[in-house]
């Protein structure tokens, strides 16, 4: 972590969040009749860690996923 003037920031407290990304499609008719696809994405919590940075502004954090897809860390 770095401060304003790009200066580590030792002691810094974190908290870092895993949510699963799941992708939904439906298809929507507009006015004309015309059918169009239309996507969100729904964020589902699944894990959450606490850390602090060290004396050079780092931490580290990892995560295994309980099963496949597309997982961000936030």
């Amino acid at each position: 972590m770095l401060d304003w003037d790009s200066k580590p920031v030792a002691g810094q407290n974190v908290t870092v969040k895993f949510v699963e990304r799941q992708w939904l499609s439906v298809q929507k008719q507009d006015e004309q009749g015309q059918l169009s696809w239309v996507t969100s994405v729904k964020e589902i919590p699944i894990a959450q860690n606490s850390l602090t940075t060290d004396q050079d502004g780092k931490a580290e954090v990892s995560f295994i996923p309980p099963e496949g897809g597309d997982y961000k860390a936030l």
